[in-house]
């Protein structure tokens, strides 16, 4: 739980994604899954997984259903910020903001 709080936290101040995995290896913190190093990729997909908010959002029968699937590691709040600052950089990245 505090490696997934300090990822979002490092990312909220501006940390780029490959320095956090770079702090990660020099201070030995395990990779998820048990890879043997962190990933760029398993970083984007701790920002990207909602369910670290304590809730998850389903497609049930053609609604959205809201979903409790634990307790809150990242606050609702931080989630949402760290939501729109990836989704801007992507459009950026991708010429669509300029």
């Amino acid at each position: 739980a505090e490696t997934v709080k300090n990822i979002f936290m490092m990312y909220l101040f501006g940390v780029p994604i490959n320095d956090i995995c770079k702090k990660f290896a020099n201070y030995q913190n395990k990779a998820p899954n048990g890879l043997s190093q962190w990933s760029a990729e398993a970083v984007r997909d701790i920002l990207n997984d909602e369910s670290y908010t304590g809730y998850q959002f389903i497609l049930e029968n053609d609604a959205v259903a809201v979903m409790q699937v634990g307790w809150s590691i990242i606050p609702r709040k931080i989630f949402a910020v760290t939501r729109e600052r990836n989704a801007a950089k992507t459009c950026a990245t991708a010429g669509i903001l300029n």
